[in-house]
């Protein structure tokens, strides 16, 4: 009888795949290469199904924000602030474990995305199942906001509160399982955000605050932190941060821009998410954050984050929605 021939698993993901292994060490008997193709699929498979349950799993952990409402004045304005910050950071940790198990159920996310303003603009069934999870929790926990959601929800606040919500920025990021994306949640009063959270839904991770309260970090293996900006102040030692459009004219601009800028800086920065881009600011792990074009979903938690933290913040206006 012929003895089957043995090769790695790497190898056929090679010859497959023609970019390299998937990192499998050992060898197998090969006898049937569809059999085979079946046995990487079903480790790959196994993998990732795995990695989205320890994610999810990761949100059964309740963040303990009571400390948020510590050390203010019995119904100031600051206290109602952070209840608010409070709030946000319950339903961010609700829409954070929709996504982690979502992500973990779906087997080919890019079956399940469309597009918006450009081919390369994407958004995905979860994006949409995680802004309903926030507007159905945002009705019952605060009947008579209104809220602002990138995937399209708008409505009219009866109460003087808008919630501005991004339920997954960094889609891009999301689709490829790069680490780097966010729920990101703010309360506004008077177009001035004054409650925000922002979730890295891949680590855990959260950011945190409200007006006149500070900025705070905290997560499932972390304490929280009050969280200040680098107090470096020259420009040439200055680590950047910046982000693209889905526009492919703007983003030469953008280029352009950037050509000028990297010469007189450190080195620029690119997450891919706006919010983290800006709670990273607020954290120090860069010295400034810089885009153009960006929408208010993406911006308003992040902002309030960094401002918080001692950032100088410029954006464009915060706005209602046409009522719907």
């Amino acid at each position: 009888m012929t003895q089957p021939k043995k090769c790695l698993i790497s190898d056929i993901y090679h010859v497959r795949n023609g970019v390299g292994s998937i990192g499998i060490m050992g060898s197998m008997p090969l006898t049937d290469m569809n059999y085979h193709d079946l046995r990487v699929s079903a480790i790959t498979q196994a993998a990732h199904h795995w990695g989205g349950r320890r994610q999810a799993e990761m949100f059964d952990y309740q963040y303990d924000t009571s400390f948020l409402t510590e050390g203010f004045a019995e119904h100031s304005e600051e206290q109602r602030y952070a209840e608010l910050a409070r709030t946000a950071v319950t339903i961010a940790a609700a829409a954070a474990k929709v996504i982690a198990e979502r992500r973990a159920a779906i087997e080919n996310l890019q079956a399940v995305t469309t597009t918006k303003s450009s081919d390369v603009d994407p958004v995905t069934i979860v994006d949409t199942a995680a802004e309903e999870v926030i507007r159905t929790m945002l009705t019952e926990l605060r009947p008579g906001d209104g809220m602002i959601g990138e995937e399209g929800t708008a409505t009219t606040a009866t109460t003087g509160v808008t919630w501005i919500v991004d339920p997954i920025d960094g889609t891009v990021n999301f689709l490829y399982n790069q680490p780097q994306y966010a729920v990101s949640l703010a309360a506004e009063i008077d177009h001035t955000p004054v409650a925000g959270v922002v979730l890295n839904v891949a680590t855990g991770q959260l950011w945190v605050a409200s007006k006149n309260g500070g900025a705070i970090t905290l997560g499932p293996h972390t304490p929280p932190r009050l969280i200040t900006t680098s107090t470096e102040t020259s420009l040439t030692l200055s680590l950047v941060a910046t982000g693209f459009s889905y526009s492919a004219a703007r983003r030469k601009k953008q280029v352009e821009i950037l050509g000028e800028l990297i010469g007189t800086i450190r080195d620029i920065r690119r997450r891919g998410s706006a919010a983290l881009d800006l709670c990273a600011v607020a954290d120090g792990q860069v010295e400034a954050y810089y885009e153009h074009a960006t929408n208010v979903w993406d911006y308003a938690a992040g902002a309030l984050v960094a401002l918080e933290a001692g950032a100088v913040v410029e954006t464009p206006p915060i706005w209602q929605p046409s009522p719907s």
